[in-house]
């Protein structure tokens, strides 16, 4: 019965620490709650008539059962999602993009962006595939792109057994559809792939025959592909040279350890450098490296002072509070911790592993570690930051599966497998546009509806050489204007950045180039976007009276709609 203990005591630890940080009616902490309801179900008392064998068939059959369920569960999302279409972030990135591939605009001297030229790079290759529009062809990427982590995630987990092997596909991938469409093309979704590349290829270094230079290189290589994305994906990079250390010299000194991790490091930086000189490289040749520094310094560092609820906190206290509150709720994901400390428990004292095995896991749970002070600096703690953190979860949440050496009770082998299945259930309930979509519904159009209306107009009055200016962020408008292919007529297609700190210097000064270039180009519509995130707190306003000067004086409204309006400038003289 010792393992029944000690899966007792890894439940109480989870539920405890959820409660400690959290209370009782978190997120966490109800999953540890119900998944210590589940074991006192389960408990030793029902099952001491089951033998180890008994047991094993039994865990068996309810894990290819569950599997089984979840699998098809996936396939009908896979079908629904392609019908899904781009939103929030996804077109306000595609946009930008497109301008420059269209129209050669350059980055950051010609567009106003804190997107990291990676992405730009990233979204300009894939906007050549799919045309920039958003019907199947980008469903079909997109998908591919998740297909493509499944793959090198079999590979990463094959090592703990098919069964494993397989859930850690569904599950993630099933925990990324049943987010929906907001999921899709996110830079932290898009950095996972290189991320698990640069997992598989330390995890196999004993299959790949090249001396470990080329490894190290690789593996920097890949982080640096992700760093070119968002910058801190590349946290994950120094655990993972740790670990190939530490499994390829076994019984060696701590000197040793150090000094190898030491030279790997040192190598794996030369293979991160490159991709990122490539992109300063094309910065640099196009003209936009200046710009691109002047956002950096002036512009990013106001903007992380936002709070993810678009406010001013200018209190440090209170700001540390504010972030340890939004921390503790895991973007949503608290209930995946409780089968993820399961999996992890089982694997490094019951499941009977190897060092090396052992030592992988390990490092999934140092990654959890590091995405989530990835999210942490991101300082914005949407739940879509933490999709890294959430695919080494799910990894871990996989061993729930691992089959246990024959001297294991009965206990140990199914309440694992009965925890995840209630997580399962717990986590993907159907929402109500998945049951609208079964029942032949088309899924809501982005916005609302707002972008294909905006797009629907200005395709019906837009003549040759119109430029078009959105007073937007993630309101749809921006959205439109990519549907329409329409030139943005300033460098400035989100208006989010003009009231927030409007007492800096840099805003006040970027104020001043919107109206300038506005009066220089003249753009003959301007669509405003009255439904979209505002800032609050000190410092802050909803004012611009310099732009509604503007709009008053030079422009008057065609078209409104639902959150919008559409303004076309007046004729000369009338």
């Amino acid at each position: 019965m010792r393992q029944c203990d000690d899966l007792r005591a890894i439940l109480n630890r989870t539920r405890q620490g959820a409660m400690s940080r959290r209370g009782t009616g978190t997120i966490a902490g109800q999953a540890a709650t119900r998944v210590e309801s589940t074991y006192l179900i389960c408990g030793p008392s029902l099952m001491s008539n089951l033998s180890g064998a008994r047991a094993q068939r039994l865990a068996n059959l309810l894990s290819y059962l569950i599997l089984g369920i979840l699998t098809l569960w996936l396939a009908v999302y896979v079908v629904l999602s392609l019908q899904w279409r781009m939103t929030h972030d996804t077109p306000i990135v595609f946009y930008p993009a497109f301008l420059i591939d269209h129209f050669g605009f350059v980055p950051y001297r010609d567009l106003f962006t804190d997107t990291f030229p990676g992405t730009l790079a990233f979204h300009i290759a894939v906007g050549r595939l799919i045309d920039y529009s958003d019907g199947i062809r980008f469903r079909i990427v997109d998908l591919t792109w998740l297909a493509l982590i499944g793959v090198v995630t079999w590979g990463i987990m094959r090592r703990f057994g098919r069964l494993v092997a397989w859930a850690s596909v569904v599950l993630f991938s099933l925990l990324f559809l049943h987010e929906g469409p907001i999921l899709s093309f996110q830079r932290d979704y898009l950095g996972v792939l290189p991320v698990a590349l640069a997992t598989l290829v330390g995890v196999a270094q004993h299959r790949i025959r090249v001396r470990p230079f080329w490894k190290y290189l690789l593996i920097g290589f890949l982080f640096g592909l992700a760093a070119t994305i968002k910058p801190q994906m590349a946290l994950g990079a120094p655990l993972l040279l740790l670990y190939m250390v530490v499994e390829a010299h076994e019984g060696a000194s701590l000197w040793r350890y150090f000094s190898a991790w030491i030279a790997a490091g040192l190598v794996a930086a030369v293979g991160l450098a490159a991709p990122l000189a490539l992109v300063f490289l094309w910065l640099w040749r196009s003209g936009g490296l200046a710009a691109y520094q002047e956002m950096l310094t002036y512009h990013l560092p106001l903007y992380l002072s936002l709070t993810g609820e678009h406010k001013v906190i200018d209190n440090t206290v209170l700001r540390y509070l504010y972030d340890y509150q939004k921390l503790g709720k895991i973007g949503g994901f608290g209930i995946w911790l409780a089968p993820a400390a399961l999996g992890g428990f089982l694997g490094l004292q019951l499941g009977g592993l190897d060092r090396s095995r052992r030592l992988f896991i390990l490092l999934m749970v140092g990654q959890l570690v590091m995405y989530g002070i990835y999210v942490i600096l991101g300082a914005k703690f949407w739940p879509y930051h933490w999709v890294p953190f959430v695919y080494f979860t799910t990894l871990l949440a996989a061993l729930c599966l691992l089959p246990l050496p024959t001297a294991s009770g009965a206990a140990a082998r199914l309440v694992p497998v009965i925890v995840l299945a209630t997580v399962c259930l717990l986590a993907f309930p159907p929402s109500n546009d998945f049951y609208g979509q079964l029942w032949g519904q088309t899924p809501r159009s982005p916005e609302g509806g707002r972008a294909d209306a905006i797009a629907a107009y200005l395709s019906g009055h837009m003549q040759p050489g119109d430029t078009v200016q959105a007073l937007d962020w993630t309101g749809g408008g921006n959205h439109a204007l990519l549907m329409v292919k329409a030139r943005m007529a300033t460098p400035f297609f989100e208006d989010y950045e003009f009231y927030h700190h409007v007492s800096n210097p840099f805003i006040q000064e970027l104020r001043r180039r919107f109206i300038s270039r506005l009066q220089e180009v003249k753009p003959r519509f301007i669509v405003e976007v009255l439904v979209k995130p505002r800032v609050s707190g000190p410092d802050t306003t909803t004012e611009f009276p310099a732009l509604r000067q503007l709009l008053d004086e030079d422009y008057h409204v065609v078209s409104t709609g639902d959150g919008y309006l559409i303004y076309e400038r007046l004729q000369q003289g009338s």
